[in-house]
Order: structure tokens, then C-alpha cells, then sequence
């Protein structure tokens, strides 16, 4: 072979513990002499030589998408069958536990090694056979060791029931017992009128696993084929007193699985593990942010009844209560309810008026109502959720705002039609059919504000009605001056030029005929000069 690499280099390298190692010895083709070289290799005891002993038989699936250390050579298959045989014959479980792994890969293993059929099926026998010997002489061991080899497995090696009764071994580890499975010479198949679904674990050697659920759910969180995954919680379902006798930290880990069946299956775990209290707030939180509605509502209720509110920081319940999660959302309400901020903080509450959550727009008007009060209100009815500006105009139709004018103005304003209307309504039942205000009594300006905004938003034909009105009232009584200011400032700014200069005519006749009136006018108009008007 032209490419091929010397014999000679790979041992140099080999004595070298040179980095490069495992790619010089896939490019060697010297058949003979790799095998010659496999017994030195699996008695050398350096550690960095067991490594590359490791990674050498320990390949991905050729199906996955995980990157591939280096590819089968088929001269390799005499150093690769010695490898095999020497580990057998020397009872070294965990290289063994990877060989019956790569034996079991079937097809595409098997091209790329050029072995004949009888020879895979041999080789698949043969490290089955390692394994039941072993469980035979040591329970303990056998189950630490295909623990090993099940981690190995990968949802591209199962990707059909077919595929399933291929792997001699893995189908041993699992089923082996099964009344609904037959084996071959060379392969499982089912029994007569025997669906795959109908299979329940059935281990070779039973005994190994009993009451051995904390692996097991080591197991499940480390598993790469999803039919590892769902034998391990099986197996675990299957234990008495396993469901509660879970750590709180194992089933912290299996909530963030990337798998939703392991999800679902720790999330039926949590209500009964033991140690839930003494989780660090870190963990929950980091609960909290799994995309994963079940799990959500099992942290939240566990999380409900495990944690005082007292263990999270202000700035920790409050991020809780704008969560867009209901059920999130909701647990920080009620730790807001159960350690309220100190008083300096508690405006920090106002940015749950535009919490993201659905369905808690009353709970959040109500907390608002209790710790803030009134200042509360306004942002309320500003607030970008529907539902809590329809909680906050309930609140509204029974506070003290309902009678201020200013706050006429500003909710007038708002570009939410489920506030702007019912306001415009409340305004018109101030005013008469000419949209005028029922009393010109001159101790009573809320009607005249309610014609005044009224008009500017719908562009009335009696806003120079109301700024003679308002004219009027001062000039009658000056103690009416300073609201009527602020009426005149905002009714001027919504009519034409000529009116306006009409308007601000009658202003400069009430400061020239009340001086004192100047500071008021100037606060409502800037833009006057109130200084040359004293002069006039």
C-alpha cells in the first residue's frame, strides 16, 4: 500500500507516548506485524497506553452525528481480533464491555472490517459469553461492568426494532429472561403472535440489579440510546420504595435531561424525594429555566411547599413574579405576599405592570393595591397586558383618582382602548347634550375639565364655549386660578391659530387685571413672557 505507514513508526511512536499515536497506527497496513504487537500493547502498563488501548476499540456508532476519532482500517483485523481475544483471556472487563459494544454495531461494523458473517456472529457470541461467565462468578462486577457497556449505546444503533434484535449482547443485558424473545445462532427474533411493545426488562441475572436504583438512574441521566433510558426507568419503577427514596439532587439532575421522556419521569420523582429543603436556591432557580411545562409545574408546587421566601434575595422574588411562565409567575407572587420589600424597595414592584405571565393580572393589581398603593394605579392602566389594566380600572372606578382631573387627562391619553373609552364614558356623564358641563357653578371645575378634554379628543365645535367659560371663572373668582390655568394651557394647545391668539389675549388681561396671577401663568404657559406683560 503506497500510503502506508512502516511498522517501525508506529512503535517508535508507541514507546514515545507521542500524541500522534492512533493516527500513525490506523495508516500502518503490516497485518502481521500488528498483531505480533497487540500483546505488548495490551500488558504495557502505562496508563497513556490503556488510553489508547481505550480509544483505539472505543468508536462512536458509524451513524452518529459525533465526530469519528479515526477510521477502521481492515488490515487491522488481526491486531484487532488478538486485542479481543487477550482481553477475554484476561478478564479485563471494561475493554471487554467495549468490544461486545463495537461487535454489536452489525452491519456497517462489520463492512468496514471485512469480517466475514460467521466471524461477526463469533465475535458477538464470545463477548456475550465473557459477560455471563462473569455473572456467574461475580455478580457485582457483571453489573458494574455492563453499566459500562450500556452508556455506550446510542440512538443510531437502535434506530428500528430490527436494529434492537441484532445487538446479541445488549439484548442479554436486558432481556434475556423475556418469555416473548428466541434467539438464533446468530441473532434474537420474536416469538409467534410477539410485538416488540410488549416487552418488560428481563435481565440475565436478575439479582445483579436489585435494589440497585441508584445506578440505575445514573444510568438514565448518562445513557445515550433512548432504549437504555426507558429499561433503566422501568427497572427503577419496578423497585419498592425506590420512587421515594430518591436524592433531591439526582432528580435535580434528570429535570434538565435533554430527553422530555427522563423530564417527565423525574418530574413524577420530586414530590417524594428526600432532601427537597436543603437544594441551594441556585438549583430551583436553575429548575425554574427548563423548557418544559411538567417539569415547571412540579418545580413550582415542590418548590411551593420546600422553600421559604425568606431564602431568596428581593431582587430573586421579584425576577420570579415577572417570569412569563403562569405558573412561575404565580410562586413569585407569593413570595412577594409572604416577605414583602422593605419600603424604600417597594417601588421596584411597579415593573410587574407589565409582567409577561398570562392569568395573574389580578394577583399582580392586588399585590400592587396592598404594598404600593395609589402610585401603583397609573402604571397599572398603562400597563401593556390586558388583563391587568382590566384589573387596574376596577381598582380605579373605587379610588380617589376617580374625581382627579389630571388623571382625566393623562388615561385620555393612552393609546389602550380598554381604558381611553370607559374614561371617555365616565367623562360624558359629566356633561350635557352639547357637551358642555351640566354646573357652571364656579366651586365645581371637574365638569368644565371633563368638556375640555372631551373636546380636544373629539375635536369639539364648543372648545371657544368652554374658554370663555373658563375666563369667566377666574375673573369672577381668582381663587379658580391656578386649575383654570392648567385648563386654558391644555385647551389652548388644541384649537386653531386665530383662536389660540384670542385665548392667550384673555390670559394677558387676567394678569394685567390680577398681577398676582403671573407665577400661575407662567407655569402653565413657558413660552409667555410674564415679565414684559408687568410692564403693560
Amino acid at each position: 500500500m503506497a500510503s502506508s505507514v512502516p511498522l517501525m513508526s508506529v512503535l517508535e511512536r508507541f514507546e514515545a507516548a507521542d500524541p500522534g499515536f492512533i493516527e500513525t497506527l490506523t495508516k500502518c497496513a503490516d497485518a502481521q506485524g500488528l498483531r505480533a504487537f497487540a500483546e505488548r500493547w495490551q500488558k504495557d502498563t502505562r496508563p497513556w497506553a490503556r488510553a489508547q488501548l481505550i480509544q483505539y476499540v472505543d468508536q462512536p456508532s458509524p451513524w452518529t452525528s459525533r465526530p469519528v476519532l479515526h477510521r477502521r482500517n481492515p488490515e487491522h483485523r488481526p491486531l484487532w481480533k488478538r486485542l479481543f481475544k487477550l482481553c477475554d483471556e484476561s478478564g479485563d472487563h471494561e475493554l471487554m464491555a467495549l468490544f461486545m459494544v463495537q461487535t454489536d454495531r452489525g452491519a456497517n461494523w462489520d463492512l468496514q472490517m471485512r469480517f466475514s458473517g460467521n466471524t461477526c456472529a463469533y465475535l458477538r457470541r464470545r463477548a456475550w459469553r465473557h459477560f455471563r461467565h462473569l455473572g456467574f462468578r461475580d455478580a457485582s462486577a457483571y453489573r458494574e461492568t455492563v453499566l459500562l457497556a450500556l452508556r455506550r449505546y446510542e440512538d443510531e444503533d437502535l434506530q428500528s426494532g430490527r436494529d434492537l434484535l441484532r445487538r446479541w449482547g445488549l439484548v442479554h443485558i436486558l432481556f434475556h429472561e423475556s418469555p416473548h424473545l428466541l434467539s438464533t445462532w446468530s441473532r434474537w427474533r420474536l416469538g409467534p403472535d410477539r410485538a416488540l411493545s410488549i416487552l418488560k426488562p428481563a435481565p440475565a441475572f436478575p439479582t445483579a440489579w436489585e435494589g440497585r436504583w441508584t445506578e440505575l438512574l445514573d444510568l438514565l441521566a448518562e445513557a445515550r440510546a433512548r432504549t437504555v433510558r426507558w429499561w433503566a426507568m422501568e427497572m427503577v419503577r419496578a423497585m419498592p420504595g425506590a420512587l421515594s427514596a430518591v436524592p433531591a439532587e439526582t432528580v435535580a439532575r434528570l429535570l434538565v435531561h435533554a430527553d422530555e421522556e427522563v423530564r417527565t419521569f423525574a418530574a413524577t420523582l420530586l414530590p417524594n424525594c428526600a432532601g427537597l429543603s436543603a437544594l441551594p436556591i441556585a438549583t430551583w432557580l436553575r429548575l425554574l429555566h427548563v423548557q418544559d411545562m411538567t417539569v415547571l409545574e412540579a418545580v413550582c408546587a415542590a418548590m411551593q411547599r420546600s422553600i421559604s421566601a425568606d431564602r431568596l434575595t428581593p431582587a430573586q422574588r421579584l425576577e420570579l413574579a415577572c417570569a412569563a411562565s403562569p405558573s412561575i409567575a404565580r410562586l413569585g407572587l407569593r413570595f412577594l405576599r409572604e416577605a414583602p420589600l422593605a419600603p424604600p424597595d417597594r417601588p421596584l414592584l411597579l415593573a410587574l405592570a407589565d409582567a409577561q405571565a398570562v392569568g395573574v393580572g389580578d394577583e399582580v393589581v392586588k399585590l400592587l393595591q396592598d404594598q404600593v398603593g395609589v402610585d401603583a394605579l397609573l402604571p397599572c392602566l398603562d400597563s401593556t397586558r390586558k388583563e391587568v389594566r382590566r384589573a387596574a380600572w376596577l381598582w380605579y372606578e373605587e379610588s380617589p383618582l376617580l374625581d382627579d382631573p389630571a388623571t382625566w387627562s393623562r388615561l385620555l391619553e393612552t393609546p389602550y382602548d380598554d381604558v381611553r373609552l370607559p374614561m371617555t364614558r365616565l367623562l360624558e356623564a359629566r356633561l350635557d347634550s352639547r357637551g358642555l358641563p351640566r354646573t357652571i357653578k364656579a366651586d365645581d371645575l371637574h365638569a368644565v375639565w371633563a368638556a375640555v378634554l372631551l373636546g380636544i379628543r373629539r375635536g369639539s365645535r364648543h372648545k371657544l364655549s368652554v374658554l370663555r367659560m373658563l375666563t369667566r371663572m377666574v375673573e369672577a373668582d381668582p381663587m379658580h386660578a391656578a386649575a383654570a390655568m392648567r385648563l386654558l394651557a391644555v385647551a389652548l394647545r388644541s384649537v386653531r391659530p386665530p383662536e389660540r391668539r384670542a385665548g392667550l389675549a384673555a390670559v394677558v388681561r387676567l394678569v394685567v387685571r390680577y398681577p398676582d396671577l403671573g407665577a400661575e401663568v407662567a407655569r402653565a404657559f413657558p413660552e409667555l413672557r410674564i415679565r414684559s406683560m408687568a410692564g403693560v
